[in-house]
């Protein structure tokens, strides 16, 4: 047997695995679907909470705690913390626990590919799917507790819907109601993820103007004038008018019933006395405060360092997803050449796909406008243009993958290898991207995919103290970095900017720790304020923990950093602490649980 002949058989048997998964792209997305779910799932609490995880996290634990609720851009929209809220019921408070929705939804984005098999190849519709489950900087904010991720899943495959019940209304009407009827449901939801849905709305409507646009021009050959194809998609939306205003209605339904208040007046148990109250309650209230927010106006910043930002992290992030999607869109471009200038037959070529250069345009677009509305710099903005993007992507991915195959046959080894390496070497680097970002614990300071609020240091020990602090005395935050008028201010998110909101924030991701503990918090601004007997854990700032260092003789002192690069605190933890906890677990097991709503049904042992 020749070394040649060996080589062979796993080509082959690669081969066979590739032309069936294309056969039957059902299987070989639910598997890839599958795969997203484990890559999303693996390790998924590790990480130290993010200051946004821990912002989002802590009011969620104070609505699971009071059972009030109120929308508030500041934590942008209702979704994460209302359909969180009964998992940490249920399961306690985790990171892992509050990463789980995100996490499902990412692997459940994959399977918007097979509402795309009317328009895709079976292999570019495997493609779409892998890029959807394996690309490094989707994995990353899939396990990240923002709503940047359910903002996407929701959206893309409303998206996704939509554009199935258009192009089967003619063939299956009432199949393509039902899904206008789901893609309504899914826009409700996408409604009330995060502020920038508006973005998306302005730019699925342009993504349908340039797809009408390609109709028209795919039209300029064709006998009938360039409006036939145009008047052929307005006709295939007949059979959807019926369902155009119960979708409508659908998707205003579920935004109003997450916008509606928790637990104030007027609120969702108030709907039966005060209907007109409570539907105004979680609609024009619910657009006032947006409207007032910091997400609503513009922003006065430089635009070229927060483009290089953003394409930086598509670099990282994102390089064969945006790599191929390029090729892709280049690709189909190229068939809007009249046939006569290319020098080819008739029927040598297809003309260029509506949905593939529409989900290009959609994807640049957000890339070079996204910049413009962004308050700070921010990778995970790229995730509202990579999801587009995949479309094209998965065109240009097979196309490459076709012309290797197409050379090695064709017996140019030379060209397929090289092609080869490139496949490689780009795959090594998301792979690598992939494992560095998402897995690696603690946060590695290169790691661009965090963000700076991401903490550079594992919090593992310092969510230790805390627990142990909840039942003897709980934490005291000393100095002016962390002043509050008073501890309760944070209890409920501001529905403006307060001033102590900036103090607070710098404690983050510390709040979520205290409250998922249930531990108290205690606020000393100079050593004066410092209480004789201080609490057994003590935060303050690098700068300012030599003044209370004096008070807290015997202390153990370790540094944290709560910020990828710097943001450095001290905390002084007493060293008797975990004996001062089994004193306090002794004692607590011989009172009676609290009951009632606003029981603390969160604290650990």
């Amino acid at each position: 047997m020749t070394l040649r002949s060996i080589a062979r058989e796993p080509v082959a048997t690669l081969r066979g695995a590739l032309d069936a998964a294309v056969r039957t792209p059902r299987r070989a997305v639910a598997l890839l679907a599958l795969l997203a779910l484990v890559l999303r799932l693996w390790d998924l609490g590790a990480r130290a909470m993010h200051f946004d995880e821990a912002r989002v996290g802590y009011w969620t634990l104070r609505y699971v705690d009071t059972g009030h609720y109120a929308y508030r851009p500041i934590v942008h929209g209702p979704f994460l913390e209302i359909a969180t809220a009964p998992l940490l019921s249920a399961f306690g408070p985790s990171e892992f626990v509050v990463r789980l929705l995100p996490a499902l939804l990412g692997a459940a984005l994959p399977l918007t590919a097979l509402a795309f098999r009317d328009a895709l190849e079976g292999a570019e519709v495997v493609a779409l799917a892998a890029f959807l489950a394996c690309n490094p900087l989707l994995l990353f904010f899939s396990r990240f507790f923002r709503a940047d991720v359910p903002l996407a899943a929701f959206a893309f495959a409303a998206f996704a819907l939509a554009y199935r019940a258009y192009r089967t209304a003619p063939r299956r009407p009432t199949a393509a109601v039902r899904d206008l009827l789901a893609a309504g449901l899914l826009l409700g939801l996408a409604l009330t993820t995060k502020e920038n849905v508006v973005v998306y709305l302005f730019c699925v409507g342009g993504a349908a103007g340039v797809g009408l646009a390609v109709l028209w021009w795919n039209g300029r050959e064709g006998d009938d004038g360039p409006a036939a194809p145009v008047r052929d998609a307005i006709t295939r939306l007949r059979p959807l008018l019926p369902a155009a205003v119960p979708a409508l209605l659908l998707a205003l339904l579920v935004a109003w019933f997450f916008y509606v208040p928790r637990g104030y007046s007027p609120g969702l148990g108030d709907l039966a006395g005060q209907p007109v109250a409570v539907l105004s309650a979680g609609t024009v209230g619910a657009w006032e405060s947006f409207a007032g927010s910091l997400w609503a106006g513009t922003h006065d910043h430089p635009y070229l360092p927060f483009l290089a930002h953003l394409l930086g992290s598509v670099a990282v992030g994102g390089a064969a997803l945006y790599g191929a999607a390029l090729l892709g869109f280049v690709g189909e471009l190229r068939r809007a050449v009249p046939r006569s200038l290319r020098g080819v037959p008739d029927d040598s070529r297809r003309p260029p796909r509506p949905l593939v250069v529409a989900t290009a345009a959609w994807g640049l677009v957000a890339l070079a406008g996204y910049p413009l509305a962004a308050d700070i710099m921010a990778p995970w903005l790229a995730v509202h243009a990579l999801v587009p993007l995949a479309v094209p992507a998965s065109v240009g991915a097979v196309a490459v993958l076709r012309s290797g195959r197409r050379w090695w046959t064709g017996g140019d080894r030379f060209a397929a290898a090289a092609l080869a390496c490139v496949v490689l070497l780009v795959g090594t680097q998301a792979g690598f991207v992939a494992v560095t970002t998402s897995y690696s614990e603690p946060t590695p300071r290169v790691n661009f995919l965090a963000q700076g609020a991401q903490p550079g240091d594992d919090l593992d020990p310092l969510s230790n103290d805390v627990e142990a602090a909840a039942g003897s005395g709980g934490v005291l935050y000393y100095g002016e970095q962390f002043w509050l008028p008073n501890e309760s201010v944070a209890a409920v998110p501001p529905r403006t900017n307060p001033d102590w909101l900036g103090w607070w924030i710098n404690r983050l991701p510390l709040p979520w720790y205290t409250e998922r503990a249930g531990a108290e918090t205690s606020y000393a601004r100079s050593p004066d304020a410092v209480p004789e007997d201080p609490p057994p854990v003590v935060v303050a700032a690098a700068d300012e923990a030599g003044e209370v260092a004096p008070l807290l003789d015997g202390y153990v002192r370790q540094e944290y950093d709560f910020a990828l690069y710097g943001n450095t605190v001290v905390v002084f933890t007493e060293p008797g602490l975990y004996d001062l906890a089994s004193d306090g677990a002794d004692r607590a097991a011989s009172i009676p649980a609290p009951r009632g709503r606003n029981a603390r049904t969160l604290r650990r042992a």
